[in-house]
Parts: structure tokens; C-alpha cells; sequence
């Protein structure tokens, strides 16, 4: 069964999914929650292992 999209347009005064500042794990995986956990973990470690993510000193990515 195919996951529906969220929408990709945010009314005023909504984040966006991926915002300039560092995030924790936990908020990632629910702004991106539409998509299902096993799906953003895996996004999350192909990035990792293709070094497109960093970490700062408190473990936001």
C-alpha cells in the first residue's frame, strides 16, 4: 500500500520539514512522519553513509 505524499506546500506560520538548525532524531522522524518510520531511518542512513549528515556536540543532526 502506497503511503500518500504530504502536501508540499506549508500554510503561514508552519515549519517546513527541514529547517537551517540542527534537529535531534526524533524531530526528523516526525516532521517526516507521513512517510513512515522505516523509510526516514533508512533516508537518514543513506545519508550517513554517503556523508551528507552532520552531528554538533549535543548529537543534532
Amino acid at each position: 500500500m502506497a503511503v500518500p505524499l504530504p502536501n508540499p506546500f506549508w500554510g503561514a506560520g508552519s515549519d517546513p520539514p527541514v529547517s537551517q538548525a540542527p534537529l535531534y532524531y526524533r524531530e526528523i522522524a516526525e516532521r517526516f512522519s507521513a512517510y513512515g518510520f522505516r523509510a526516514v531511518a533508512r533516508a537518514l542512513g543513506l545519508l550517513h553513509a554517503a556523508d551528507k549528515l552532520w552531528q554538533d556536540t549535543r548529537g543534532r543532526i
